[in-house]
């Protein structure tokens, strides 16, 4: 039986137990109500779909949390969303200050949330320099976006879309080298992470046990 951890990178419904590594990501009612945080991993970001209800001193508790909490490993979900009727100048300016935080201070990963906007997201990124790696939550774009986005320090995680053949997702994970990638439950809770390591498998034609080494060795050099 394989050692390997189950790798949630990104999730809102954390599964706590022994065999899993995940990442929690924390809505905007922590910027809101100020709620008491976990004692486990986290990340914490404003995400674009909430720009509008930014609260005055948002930046200011981001930096807070981000900085002086040990379980705050990555800043995020942050970035660009052409789908929500959002004010995408909003959106840009809001993604360019929790950037700059995370660039100040020097916050290992950065989980971006990236919908129809990969053109946009790209020059912005290598305006700010942020120094860290970056982790493209939900990716479902396109092999060629891939490449432009790998000017970057970069990963991928792929959730349930996956599970629609026809998707863009189906069609990169199969492209992207297995060494980028990673694997996520996100706000879903139809599918558990064990069920999207063997869809995954499936697709990439490897035993889940070889994902699972695979996505331990992603995780090393995440945070290296």
């Amino acid at each position: 039986m394989s050692s390997a951890l189950w790798i949630d990178i990104y999730t809102h419904n954390p599964v706590v137990n022994d065999e899993t590594f995940f990442i929690q990501n924390l809505g905007i009612e922590y910027f809101e109500q100020k709620l008491e945080l976990p004692k486990h991993n986290f990340s914490l970001g404003l995400n674009p779909i909430f720009s509008e209800q930014a609260p005055p001193n948002y930046l200011n508790y981001l930096k807070e949390v981000c900085a002086d909490n040990y379980y705050c490993n990555a800043l995020g979900a942050i970035g660009l969303d052409k789908f929500h009727q959002v004010d995408y100048e909003l959106q840009k300016v809001i993604f360019i200050e929790q950037l700059k935080v995370a660039k100040e201070i020097k916050i290992p990963v950065v989980i971006l949330h990236c919908v129809h906007a990969y053109y946009d997201i790209l020059p912005i990124l290598k305006n700010i320099e942020y120094g860290g790696k970056y982790i493209f939550h939900d990716f479902n774009g396109t092999y060629e976006q891939y490449q432009n986005l790998m000017e970057l320090p970069s990963f991928f995680s792929f959730g349930t879309k996956i599970f629609n053949g026809q998707s863009k997702a189906a069609n990169a994970i199969k492209e992207i080298p297995i060494e980028k990638i990673f694997l996520e439950t996100a706000e879903q809770k139809r599918y558990s992470i064990q069920e999207i390591y063997q869809e995954a498998s499936n697709i990439l034609s490897i035993e889940r046990i070889s994902l699972k080494n695979q996505m331990e060795k992603n995780l090393k050099a995440l945070f290296s």
